[in-house]
């Protein structure tokens, strides 16, 4: 998929960024895209994005580990990857998170 912005918000839920692709699996928050985040490889072809941001996404996802590499695959050289997670002491407090982070 051939992209004009250079900046892409994953797992947008709702909050979806101006002048940004937005992804997110539920087709119901409408975004730009829409793909299952477990699902490999993403819709992009390889150094795609100079800015990919991640908020309160990767303890959502079966193979976070994966996800990296992912995001690191579709970054352009010298980009910049953004993410946020909950602090640990609430990693697993949500039903549907599926690893704390520290």
């Amino acid at each position: 998929m051939e992209n004009k912005s250079k900046k892409l918000n994953i797992g947008c839920a709702g909050y979806k960024k101006p002048g940004y692709i937005n992804l997110d699996w539920q087709s119901i928050v409408e975004p730009d895209i829409n793909h299952d985040l477990n699902t490999f490889p993403y819709p992009f072809q390889d150094n795609s994005f100079e800015l990919v941001e991640a908020s309160h996404i990767l303890e959502h996802l079966d193979r976070p580990f994966e996800v990296m590499k992912e995001l690191h695959r579709i970054l352009k050289p010298g980009g910049r990857l953004l993410i946020r997670v909950p602090h640990f002491s609430r990693g697993m407090t949500h039903p549907e998170h599926s690893h704390g982070l520290m």
